[in-house]
């Protein structure tokens, strides 16, 4: 089954084949895998498609969900934004990624924001969580932008290309998610 969901500005869906060549692209850039805790630098050609197939298994074994966010406008692939499940214990992390271009514009609060309204609504999930290395101030803004909270931080919790990183933790409950979207909709 595909997975296509629609936001403001963005359509978020399952990647295919052809998007591989802009993936590829868009992770060679150190900025942008710098912030990531397991994408490798400098990225080897062809491993944006064996990341695509392995988001298609994932999925189809239900421990994650990994689509990409494309402009609706132009349908011009820009990043990527998933939930990773933990069933036993109804939860998922969010993660997302946007290529460099379209940094500073909305898109991964956007995005993320549809996967933590998908993961309560259409999963069931009782929590939602994520990590930001503790220097990646923006990405820290996303989290909180999208509802969740912080946590606390692990410090000298990642070693990212022989630098020690701390990760700031957020999260957010159910009840939480349920009680700003009443407010939301009283105050729209």
């Amino acid at each position: 089954m595909d997975t296509n969901y629609s936001t403001e500005r963005l359509i978020i869906r399952d990647f295919t084949i052809e998007d591989a060549p802009l993936f590829q692209e868009y992770l060679t850039d150190a900025d942008l895998t710098k912030q990531t805790s397991s994408m490798p630098h400098p990225f080897p050609e062809g491993l944006a498609l064996e990341y695509i197939e392995k988001y298609h298994k994932l999925k189809k074994e239900g421990t994650a969900i990994w689509l990409a966010v494309t402009l609706k406008e132009t349908n011009e692939l820009i990043g990527m934004v998933g939930l990773m499940f933990k069933p036993e214990h109804k939860k998922a992390d969010v993660g997302y990624l946007i290529a460099k271009p379209f940094w500073g514009k909305g898109y991964a609060t956007e995005a993320a924001k549809k996967m933590v309204e998908v993961g309560f609504k259409e999963h069931g999930l009782g929590r939602i969580s994520a990590t930001a290395f503790a220097d990646n101030p923006a990405s820290m803004r996303v989290l909180e932008k999208i509802g969740l909270k912080h946590e606390g931080t692990a410090r000298k919790d990642v070693i990212k290309w022989g630098q020690v990183r701390d990760t700031a933790f957020y999260g957010v409950l159910r009840e939480e998610y349920e009680e700003k979207a009443k407010k939301d909709e009283v105050g729209a």
